[in-house]
């Protein structure tokens, strides 16, 4: 036989038989998972866009072509895919509560690392997002053994007892629910917070909001007043910067009690809403700066259904410090609503309910510190807010908040929140110091000398209480110099 001769070729091992098929192959590939199918057409796509002009670009336009077909004639009818299904309808509830411990919940539902990887690449790190597919997945993986009991039991066990007690309390599922994605909602999807589509803007107003912040924290009410105004007249054609201003002035007439003027900057904020390019989100802040004043005013019911409905926007807005201020501020009203309560501090800590206003602001202050670590774009800003949400944190362990504190005989501080206080205000001292603002190291000294003071302590009480008063009267915090007791 000839060297140019053909030989037959066989299916080794060698050979490319584009027909063979290894064992067990084939029927792994006609049960593929819904989420599998859904990765392989957003890479096929990514991968055709990039050879659009190629002849293998039209031979990945057929696969995708091809998988998409599969992909509607399966429909994802599994056994147990239901779109009304009693798991669709808590989408929202989960994702929001459960998002930083995600992977905790995915690995209790029978997920693997690998898949867990998959699942954060796909998603880019989007916590929610990963929630809502790791759910997905187990749910398409589990047919009709995926049930909500089993749901609450991976929670549990993932250490989320209180969002699989609060579980129950979700609104029960009908015939119009559908899972999170057409969900109809007061605020419908929002594009990534602060950036609106133009990075050079959000720029502008990250800077600005951060300037009025540090001069409303430090009491420098007059250059607030000043660099306000000369902002409201640069940016007078962007409503989406000076509706922002509006509500940091809101904020600032809190801090010094002037709720006439805070409303009067709510109103001219009202005005700019609608000529803004995001009216959903800056609705959202708007609910929630509301809530604020109504705090203030102690119409804590008002205040608890603006901030409610300000929480509704949360499931379409993106970790960081939007969502960050939502939460905090949730969380402040219940503390409030706990210290004001009627029922004894004891009974409500011992109840035992996860309604109970402590365990609301304890939930809302751990989700406000993960949106606020989630902040990498200014590490200062992360760092302070951070602090400042610890030692409130610590507060409310110690009830010793701000405009109402407990000194009746009704008191109940458990040694656990004693150590938690104290860990808490160990860790602003190490970490935060610096950069949180002179008001929150007012609070810091006012909770340490009352962690003292529980401890039979008074000397060091009197003293750090001493030095709290000092900062109050060195800056003119007046509202903080009426309740500090030596």
């Amino acid at each position: 036989m000839g060297r140019h001769s053909r030989r037959k070729r066989t299916s080794g091992k060698g050979s490319r038989n584009l027909g063979a098929t290894r064992p067990g192959k084939g029927r792994q590939r006609k049960h593929l998972s819904a989420v599998k199918i859904r990765h392989r057409c957003r890479l096929v796509k990514d991968k055709g866009q990039q050879r659009s002009g190629s002849a293998t670009g039209r031979t990945k336009k057929n696969r995708l072509i091809h998988i998409a077909s599969q992909v509607k004639k399966r429909d994802f009818k599994s056994p147990g895919d239901n779109r009304n299904c009693d798991i669709c309808r808590l989408y929202p509830y989960v994702a929001s509560n459960v998002a930083h411990k995600w992977r905790d919940l995915a690995r209790q539902l029978g997920l693997t690392e690998p898949n867990i990887s998959a699942i954060d690449a796909n998603q880019r790190g989007d916590a929610k997002e990963s929630c809502i597919e790791a759910i997905e997945t187990w749910r398409l993986r589990s047919g009709r053994s995926a049930t909500v009991p089993e749901l609450k039991k991976a929670l549990v066990e993932a250490g989320l007892k209180l969002v699989a007690d609060e579980m129950d309390e979700f609104p029960a599922a009908d015939d119009t629910a559908v899972s999170m994605r057409t969900t109809p909602m007061m605020f419908q999807t929002m594009p990534c917070q602060g950036t609106f589509g133009n990075r050079k803007r959000d720029k502008v107003c990250h800077e600005m909001v951060t300037q009025l912040e540090k001069l409303a924290w430090q009491g420098h009410w007059q250059k607030l007043g000043r660099f306000a105004s000369r902002a409201s007249r640069r940016y007078k054609d962007q409503p989406d910067v000076v509706i922002r201003v509006m509500f940091e002035k809101v904020l600032a007439c809190n801090f010094r009690y002037d709720l006439e003027g805070g409303y009067a900057c709510l109103k001219q904020a009202e005005k700019l809403l609608f000529k803004t390019d995001d009216a959903h989100h800056h609705q959202a802040r708007m609910l929630e700066v509301k809530a604020v004043l109504l705090k203030k005013q102690k119409k804590y019911q008002e205040a608890k259904t603006a901030i409610d409905l300000a929480q509704q926007a949360l499931v379409s807005m993106k970790k960081g410090r939007d969502q960050g201020k939502i939460w905090y501020t949730f969380a402040s009203l219940h503390a409030l609503m706990f210290i004001n309560s009627e029922v004894t501090s004891h009974q409500l800590l011992v109840s035992g309910t996860c309604q109970s206003p402590y365990h609301s602001a304890m939930r809302g202050f751990q989700q406000a510190l993960d949106n606020f670590q989630a902040e990498e774009d200014d590490s200062l800003y992360r760092d302070k807010r951070c602090g400042i949400v610890h030692v409130r944190q610590a507060q409310l362990l110690l009830q010793c908040w701000s405009e109402a504190r407990r000194f009746d005989k009704d008191v109940y501080i458990s040694e656990e929140n004693l150590k938690e206080a104290e860990n808490n205000l160990h860790e602003v001292e190490n970490k935060y110091w610096e950069n949180i603002p002179n008001r929150t190291k007012c609070y810091w000294h006012l909770a340490k000398s009352d962690l003292h003071r529980y401890r039979c302590n008074k000397q060091r009480a009197r003293e750090l209480a001493k030095e709290a008063l000092k900062i109050a009267k060195s800056f003119g915090f007046s509202s903080e110099m009426s309740f500090i007791i030596l």
